[in-house]
């Protein structure tokens, strides 16, 4: 059994004009993130305990429209 933890999250440049809403996906797992601004860094204490290979998904959330999907970032 592994533990990931995320302890903080920097926003370099911004998808949307007034702020990025981020949320990580993890193993399936959706967790969101604070909401953030261009040079912001922000602390985090979340953690995903799991078994077997680790995938860790980050996105920036455009809404529930079929016309515009969430942006994936990393």
């Amino acid at each position: 059994m592994a533990i990931l933890k995320l302890r903080s999250i920097s926003c370099k440049d911004t998808a949307e004009t007034f702020g990025d809403e981020l949320y990580v996906t993890f193993n399936g797992t959706k967790r969101s993130l604070p909401n953030m601004t261009q040079g912001q860094t922000k602390p985090l204490s979340d953690e995903f305990i799991f078994e077997g290979t680790p995938e860790l998904s980050l996105f920036e959330n455009d809404g529930d429209h079929w016309y515009d999907r969430d942006d994936f970032i990393a």
